[in-house]
């Protein structure tokens, strides 16, 4: 797919303030990069030859070969349940890579879409949207004849997407900006948050929205209380379309380079909906979620004579595993002080 850029672009009516943050150069060299997503220590992206996991504790980063596939154009990626969730524009395809696996093998889920972008998972829910018909389709991935339903239309295309709990963002590549709906809300209303032209990408964490704009090579940073007020965090971008966060560090990519910026005021944003951590199911035997939870958030598990057992980042909707731990009670405790008892089964 072939993007296109006016020979001038038009001013736009916001300010936007120059703030050129402290940024560290994950992985260079590469050759088309597209995709990220990251899941604790291991960061994945797409790129000209397939998809490659690095892990982020190295200092000089070897990249690991996760799937072989060439020209397969993959924006929309995400890591659920030790599994690798991708929407592949490239290669038309919904799918999914099990990362438990040695040479993982690819699963498709969805076909026959033109251009499929991003991908996001609730429960086992599969929402994607699809550039050219600038719609958001959802798949039932527990029912094996099930077919994509459409959740709404009326979007110019449609690159990015993520979520906090219900509330979905897209950042909308040929229309007005970033937009919002709620996935429970039958009229699917679209609410424009922020004004800009040529948003490929995004990522939210509390009140702030970081993302990617390909008309000026651009990582930019809003403030949903102030929409207006638009930072210019990185410049200089070619052909940026890759954005992943865990915790307060951001990562995105450009066309031959991965990228990070650590940014504390997402840590300091209030994470959850109320001042109890809910957590769910628990008593647990693998895995346990907290319901309440608005955005990424680094938390700790202690045993209960105190020792730190686990630690590591908390997201909407995406499940902490235990797997590692023993049958017992333990404590987990979130950034902002939050703690609940834990009992695993």
């Amino acid at each position: 797919m072939k993007r296109k850029l006016p020979f001038y672009i038009a001013a736009l009516a916001c300010f936007f303030f120059i703030q050129l943050n402290a940024q560290t150069t994950v992985l260079s060299g590469i050759s088309n990069t597209l995709g990220l997503a990251v899941d604790g220590d291991n960061l994945y992206f797409n790129d000209a030859s397939g998809f490659h996991m690095i892990d982020l504790t190295q200092t000089t980063p070897s990249v690991e070969n996760i799937f072989t596939q060439s020209n397969s154009n993959t924006i929309g990626m995400n890591v659920y349940d030790n599994k690798l969730y991708c929407a592949s524009e490239g290669m038309d395809e919904v799918f999914h890579l099990d990362l438990t696996e040695t040479s993982p093998s690819k699963n498709t889920l969805v076909s026959g879409h033109t251009n499929p972008e991003a991908i996001i998972k609730i429960g086992d829910i599969i929402y994607f949207c699809v550039l050219n018909s600038g719609s958001i389709y959802q798949l039932d991935t527990a029912n094996s004849t099930a077919t994509p339903q459409l959740v709404l239309d009326g979007l110019a295309g449609p690159t990015g997407m993520c979520n906090v709990g219900n509330k979905f963002y897209v950042a909308d590549l040929y229309g007005s900006g970033i937009y919002s709906f709620d996935i429970t809300d039958p009229a699917n209303t679209l609410t424009l948050e922020v004004t800009d032209i040529y948003v490929t990408n995004l990522v939210v964490s509390g009140n702030y929205i970081y993302y990617l704009n390909l008309a000026y090579g651009d990582l930019r940073k809003v403030d949903l209380n102030d929409p207006t007020s638009i930072i210019t965090v990185h410049s200089g971008l070619n052909s940026p379309f890759g954005i992943a966060i865990q915790g307060n560090t951001v990562y995105y990519s450009d066309a031959q380079n991965i990228f990070k910026t650590t940014d504390n005021s997402l840590l300091n944003t209030s994470t959850v909906t109320a001042n109890k951590l809910k957590l769910y199911p628990n008593p647990a035997s693998s895995v346990i979620y907290v319901s309440n939870l608005k955005a990424n958030t680094s938390y700790s598990i202690f045993s209960i004579d105190g020792k730190q057992v686990q630690t590591g980042v908390a997201s909407p909707n995406t499940p902490i595993h235990l797997d590692k731990l023993n049958t017992g009670m333990y404590i987990i405790k979130t950034a902002n002080g939050l703690t609940q008892k834990i009992s695993k089964l």
